[in-house]
C-alpha cells in the first residue's frame, strides 16, 4: 500500500499536524491525540496589525494599545473590578466629608489626594480599552482595536468626567467669579460620585448571577448604598449653600458663622461644637427629611434657607417612595411561589380536616410536598424543558439525564444521537424515602428509570433487588396497559425519570440493540431490569446505621437517647425556648445592662440571669441528642460521633448556642477593675434573639407555616429592636439615670427640666425612640452632643427597616390570602364579560356568577384541592378512597370487585357540585356517566305535557346513570339538585381499561349489569 494512505506517515494533509496530548502510556494509546491548532506569535502580530492598517493616518495608535486584550471573567480583572469599586467608594467619601475642609488656595494636601485617586481612574480607563465583549450575536470579541471602540461608545464619556481636573482646567469660572470656590467644590460634589456607576452595575450583575437569597441580600445592598450617597451629597450641598461665605480671602471658603441656622441649632442644643458638627447636622437634616422623622431640633428663618429646603423635599420623597416600593415589592415578589405553594397547601389542610379524619395521609401529603419544595422551590423542570425548542431541549436534557441512561442496561453501548433523542421525552419526578412508586396490581403505562438514590423491589414482603442509578422498572410491554406484580418502594429519597411506554417504544424502535435487549426482556416478561455494573450492597446503609469503629462511645446505649426532630415533646420545647425564652432573655439582658451600675450587688438578679442560662445549657445538652437528616437519601442520622460533628460545626448551631452562654462576665471580674463595666459582658446573651430568627426562617421556608408564629415573630422583632434603642439611647443621652426634656411655661422660652427618677426617665427615652420610630414629631426631646446625634440618625435607618420589614411581612400575609382569590376573580369577570358580548341572558349570567362564588366559598376554586390532583398515584389513590370509597363499597356494581380495582376507580372520579335546580343530566342525553351523591339531594323527574312530573328524591349514598355508564345508552330520566349537592362522576372513557386487568371484577360488573337488566 502506498505510503500516501498511511495516515501516520502522511506528511500533507489539510489538518495541522497531530501532537500528543498526553504522555505516552504504552502501545494502547496510538491515537490518544489532541490537535494543535495554536497560532504563531508571527500570525498574531499580523492579524493585530491588519486591523489597524484600516485607520490609515490613525494606524499608529496601536503603540498605544497592548496586543493582549482581558477575559472579564478572568481571576485579573475581577480582583481590578474589587479594587477599583473601592477606591471609587473611599474617593466619594473624600468629596461628601473631608474635602471642604482641604480646598483652600494654599493648601496642596486636597490637590496630592485628589490626584491620587484620580490617576487610580486613569489607570482604569486604560485597563477598560482592553476588555473583552460579547457582540448582539454572542461572539467573544478580543482585538484590542474593537475592545477599544466599544469601550469608547459605552462609559467612555462618563469616565472622562470622573477624572476631570476641575481646578486647573478652571471649569468653574465657566460660571462666574463670584463664589467661585463653591462653585468648584458642588462641581466635585455632583461629579465625582458618578465614579460609583460601576459599584452599582457590578451589583446588578452579581445580583443575576446569584442565588435567590444573596440577590435579594445584594439589591438591598445596592439601594443601601444609593441611600448612603444621595444622603452625603445633599447634607455636603446643604452645608456648602449654608456655611460658604463669599469672602473674597484666599484661605477662608468655609465658615459657618453664628447667624447661619447650623450654628443656631448647636447654640440652642448646647452641643459642642467640633469641625464635624455641622456635617452631622446636615446629615442629620437631610435624613430627617427621607424619612419623616424629625424631634424639631432645627428652625430655619432666612429665605435662602427656606428655597433649599423647599427644593430637597420633593426630590427626598420621591427617593423614599421609590425605595419603599422597591424593596418591599423585591421582598414580596421573591417569596411569591412560596406563598402560592402555602395557599395550595392550606387549602388542602382545610379541605381534609373537614373531610376525612385520617391523620397520616394528611401528614403523609404534607410530607410529601415538603420534600418536592426543598428540592425544587416550586420550579417544574420538565414543564419549563417542554417550552425550549426540541434541539435545544434534547441537547439539555442529553447533558442532564445522558449519566443516568447509559448505566442503564438498555442503553449501554448505545449510539448517544439515539439518548439524547430519548431523553427529551422524559419527565423528572420526586418520591421521598419509603414511598410507594409502583404497588402490586396496579395498571401502569409508564417506565421509570433510577435518577438519582435507590428503590427497593419486592413481591409479597420478600426482596428482589435494589435498583441504582441507571436501574429501570415499570410496564415495558408495547401495549398500552400492564397489571404490575411487583411493589416499588423508594428505599431512600429517590429521583426518577418517567416516560410513556409506547412513546418510548416509538422512539427506541430505531436503535436495533435497544430493539433487541427489549423483546428478550419482554419474553422474559420482566417488570424491572438491573442497570449495568450492579452491585447487591449500598453505601447508603450506612448513614442510618452507627460506626463499629468508633471508640469510647457505647453507641448501642446511646441510641435511647436518640430524639428525632418529628418528637411532639421536642417541637414544643424548641419552640418555646427558641421564640418565647430567647426573646424574653434578650429585653431582660438589655434592661439590665442599661439600668444597673452593679450588676454583682443584685443577687436577685443574677439568679434570673443564671436561672435562664440553665434553661439554655440544656438546649445544648439536647442538640446533641437530636438526629439529623441526610438530605440526599432522607435517613435519619443514628451515628452518635457523626451527630456530634454535623452538630459541633454549625455557626449557628452549637457555636451561637455556646456563645451566647458563656460568663463572660465572671471571666472579666478577674481582670476588669471597674465592676460598673462588667454589665456590658452580659451583652453575649443578646445573640439568643438569632434563636428565633432562625427558628422562623425555617418554618417560614415550610408549607404550614402558621399565622400565629408569623404575628408573634414580628412583634417580638419589632420589640427587641426598639427596646435596643432605647438602651442605646439611655446609656448616651441619660447619664447617671437621668434623662431631659424641654418644657415650655406660659410664655417663656424653653426650659431644660432633668428626671432624677429612673422609672420615669427610661419612660422618656421610650417615648423618645419611639417618636423616631413612629416620625410623631414630638419636640420636648432633641439631642444635645454629637453622639445623640449620630445614635438618632442610626435610629432612624433601623426604623426605616422595620417600616420596611413590616410592611413586605404584611403584604405577603395579604398576598397569600389575597392573590389566589383575585385571580380567581379576574377569570371569573373575564368569563362574565365574554358572555355579555355573547349576548347572554341575564338569569344564565347569575347562575354562572353564583356557581363562581359557591365555588370559591366551598372549596377556594376547585372542587379537589390542586394538591390531590397533582399528587403521586399511592397518595391520589388512598386520599380518594378515604373520602369517597364508601360509594364504591356500597354499590351494588362494585361491592364485591377486586381491593385494587377499587382503589385505583376511585382515583379517577371527578368531582362537580350543583346549585339547587341546576340540571344534572336531562333524559336522552348521552354522556358516558355514573353519577354519586356524596352531599345533598337530587331530584328525579320526568316532563309530561311541558311540566316536569317529579318522580322520586335521591339522597346521600345513592345513585343513578348505571346503563348509561356502562353501556353508553341514553338516559331516560332527567335529574336536577333539589339543594347544593356534591356529584362524584365516573366517566366511562377514564375506567374501562381497569375491566381488562381484572377479569373477575368485570365478571361480577357485568353479572350485576344483567340483574339489573340495563
Amino acid at each position: 500500500m502506498s505510503a500516501n494512505y498511511i495516515v501516520l506517515t502522511r506528511k500533507k494533509g489539510r489538518l495541522p499536524a497531530l501532537v500528543s496530548g498526553q504522555k505516552s502510556k504504552g502501545k494502547s494509546d496510538y491515537f490518544g491525540y489532541d490537535i494543535n491548532d495554536k497560532i504563531k506569535d508571527d500570525d498574531q502580530k499580523i492579524i493585530f496589525k491588519k486591523a489597524f492598517d484600516k485607520l490609515g493616518i490613525w494606524s499608529n495608535i496601536r503603540y498605544f494599545l497592548l496586543t493582549k486584550t482581558i477575559d472579564p471573567t478572568g481571576k485579573f480583572f475581577s480582583i481590578w473590578e474589587i479594587f477599583r469599586g473601592i477606591v471609587s467608594i473611599l474617593y466619594v467619601l473624600y468629596v461628601t466629608l473631608l474635602m471642604k475642609f482641604l480646598l483652600r488656595r494654599r493648601n496642596h494636601s486636597n490637590t496630592i489626594i485628589v490626584r491620587c485617586f484620580d490617576s487610580i481612574l486613569t489607570l482604569d480607563m486604560y485597563v477598560r480599552l482592553h476588555v473583552q465583549y460579547y457582540d448582539e450575536r454572542g461572539i467573544q470579541i478580543t482585538h484590542p482595536l474593537y475592545t477599544a471602540y466599544h469601550y469608547l461608545t459605552t462609559s467612555f464619556f462618563i469616565d472622562v468626567l470622573c477624572v476631570l481636573p476641575f481646578d486647573d482646567l478652571q471649569l468653574h469660572r465657566l460660571f462666574g467669579t463670584y463664589r467661585k470656590q463653591h462653585i468648584l467644590m458642588l462641581m466635585y460634589i455632583l461629579i465625582k460620585p458618578l465614579t460609583l456607576h460601576r459599584v452599582f452595575n457590578g451589583l446588578d450583575y452579581v445580583q443575576e448571577v446569584a442565588r435567590e437569597g444573596r440577590a435579594r441580600l445584594y439589591q438591598n445592598f445596592k439601594y443601601f448604598g444609593l441611600v448612603v450617597t444621595v444622603t452625603l451629597i445633599l447634607a455636603s450641598i446643604l452645608e456648602i449653600v449654608t456655611c460658604g461665605t463669599p469672602s473674597s480671602s484666599p484661605e477662608v471658603f468655609y465658615n459657618c458663622t453664628n447667624e447661619t441656622w447650623i450654628k443656631q441649632a448647636i447654640s440652642k442644643a448646647k452641643i459642642n461644637d467640633l469641625f464635624y458638627t455641622p456635617s452631622i447636622i446636615a446629615i442629620y437634616t437631610i435624613i430627617s427629611i427621607i424619612s419623616t422623622c424629625t424631634v424639631g431640633l432645627y428652625t430655619f428663618e432666612t429665605s435662602k434657607d427656606f428655597v433649599v429646603i423647599f427644593m430637597l423635599i420633593p426630590g427626598l420623597y420621591a427617593l423614599r417612595w421609590f425605595l419603599l416600593g422597591k424593596i418591599t415589592s423585591s421582598m414580596i415578589s421573591g417569596n411569591n411561589t412560596l406563598v402560592h405553594y402555602q395557599h395550595n397547601m392550606k387549602v388542602f389542610v382545610g379541605f381534609m380536616k373537614k373531610h376525612s379524619s385520617n391523620t397520616n395521609l394528611l401528614q403523609e401529603t404534607v410530607s410529601h410536598y415538603e420534600f418536592v419544595w426543598k428540592r425544587t422551590k416550586g420550579y417544574n423542570t420538565t414543564k419549563s424543558l417542554s417550552s425550549f425548542h426540541k434541539v435545544l431541549r434534547g441537547d439539555l436534557t442529553f447533558y442532564l439525564y445522558s449519566s443516568a441512561l447509559k448505566m442503564s442496561y438498555l442503553f449501554s453501548n448505545s449510539d448517544s444521537s439515539t439518548i439524547r433523542f430519548v431523553s427529551s421525552y422524559f419527565e423528572e419526578l420526586l418520591y421521598k424515602k419509603d414511598a410507594n412508586i409502583i404497588r402490586c396490581n396496579d395498571v401502569s403505562n409508564y417506565i421509570y428509570v433510577v435518577y438519582k438514590g435507590y428503590v427497593n423491589v419486592t413481591v409479597a414482603n420478600d426482596k428482589l433487588c435494589t435498583l441504582s442509578i441507571g436501574g429501570m422498572f415499570g410496564c415495558f410491554s408495547p401495549i398500552k396497559n400492564t397489571r404490575q406484580t411487583i411493589n416499588v418502594t423508594a428505599k431512600v429519597n429517590v429521583h426518577l425519570l418517567r416516560i410513556d411506554n409506547v412513546k418510548f417504544n416509538e422512539h427506541v424502535s430505531t436503535d436495533a440493540k435497544i430493539k433487541q435487549k427489549l423483546s428478550r426482556e419482554r419474553m422474559l416478561r420482566t417488570e424491572y431490569i438491573l442497570p449495568v455494573n450492579h452491585k447487591s450492597g449500598s453505601k447508603i446503609d450506612l448513614i442510618s446505621e452507627a460506626s463499629v469503629n468508633t471508640r469510647h462511645i457505647d453507641l448501642h446505649s446511646l441510641k435511647s437517647l436518640m430524639i428525632l426532630p418529628t418528637n411532639p415533646y421536642y417541637v414544643v420545647y424548641s419552640y418555646v425556648t427558641s421564640v418565647h425564652l430567647a426573646t424574653w432573655s434578650t429585653l431582660y439582658v438589655l434592661t439590665i445592662v442599661a439600668t444597673m451600675s452593679d450588676f454583682f450587688r443584685s443577687r436577685e438578679y443574677r439568679i434570673y440571669v443564671y436561672c435562664l442560662d440553665v434553661f439554655f445549657f440544656i438546649r445544648i445538652i439536647i442538640g446533641l441528642h437530636v438526629t439529623c437528616m441526610d438530605q440526599d437519601s432522607g435517613l435519619f442520622v443514628t451515628n452518635y460521633s457523626k451527630i456530634w460533628r454535623t452538630y459541633m460545626r454549625s455557626l449557628s448551631g452549637f457555636w451561637l448556642d455556646l456563645v451566647s452562654l458563656i460568663p463572660f462576665e465572671l471571666i472579666a471580674s478577674h481582670f476588669v477593675p471597674d465592676r460598673s463595666l462588667l454589665k456590658y459582658f452580659l451583652l453575649n446573651r443578646i445573640l439568643r434573639i438569632f434563636f428565633m430568627l432562625k427558628y422562623y426562617v425555617e418554618c417560614r421556608n415550610t408549607l404550614t407555616v402558621s399565622w400565629h408564629l408569623r404575628w408573634t415573630v414580628m412583634m417580638y422583632a419589632l420589640i427587641v429592636l426598639l427596646h435596643l434603642n432605647v438602651s442605646v439611647w439611655w446609656l448616651i443621652a441619660c447619664p447617671r439615670k437621668q434623662c431631659s426634656y424641654y418644657e415650655r411655661v406660659s410664655h417663656e422660652p424653653l426650659i431644660k427640666i432633668t428626671e432624677n427618677s429612673t422609672m420615669k426617665s427610661f419612660r422618656l427615652a421610650y417615648l423618645y425612640v419611639t417618636n423616631v420610630f413612629t416620625s410623631t414629631g414630638l419636640k420636648f426631646i432633641t439631642p444635645t452632643s454629637n453622639q445623640e446625634l449620630v445614635a438618632t440618625i442610626v435610629m432612624i435607618c433601623v426604623a426605616q427597616y422595620i417600616l420596611i420589614y413590616l410592611t413586605a411581612e404584611f403584604a405577603s400575609m395579604l398576598v397569600q390570602s389575597k392573590s389566589v382569590m383575585t385571580k380567581f376573580e379576574r377569570e371569573a369577570k373575564h368569563v362574565l364579560k365574554y358572555l355579555e358580548s355573547a349576548d347572554l341572558s341575564l338569569s344564565l349570567k347569575n347562575k354562572v356568577w353564583d356557581y363562581y362564588i359557591v365555588s370559591w366559598t366551598r372549596a377556594r376554586g376547585p372542587w379537589i384541592p390542586k394538591l390531590i390532583s397533582e399528587a403521586p398515584d399511592y397518595i391520589k389513590q388512598d386520599i380518594m378512597r378515604d373520602l369517597f370509597g364508601r360509594l364504591i363499597n356500597d354499590h351494588f356494581l362494585f361491592k364485591r370487585t377486586h381491593i385494587d380495582f377499587q382503589r385505583q376507580l376511585v382515583a379517577l372520579f371527578d368531582v362537580c357540585v350543583f346549585l339547587p335546580g341546576m340540571h344534572v343530566v336531562q333524559k336522552g342525553d348521552v354522556d358516558n356517566c355514573m353519577y354519586f351523591i356524596d352531599e345533598g339531594e337530587i331530584v328525579v323527574y320526568d316532563t309530561v305535557d311541558k311540566k316536569e312530573v317529579e318522580r322520586s328524591i335521591l339522597g346521600v349514598g345513592e345513585s343513578f346513570g348505571e346503563a348509561q355508564g356502562l353501556f353508553g345508552v341514553p338516559h331516560d330520566k332527567s335529574y336536577k339538585a333539589r339543594f347544593t349537592t356534591k356529584m362524584v362522576i365516573l366517566n366511562k372513557e377514564r375506567w374501562w381499561y381497569l375491566l381488562d386487568w381484572f377479569p373477575a371484577s368485570k365478571e361480577h360488573i357485568e353479572e350485576q349489569a344483567a340483574r339489573k337488566r340495563f
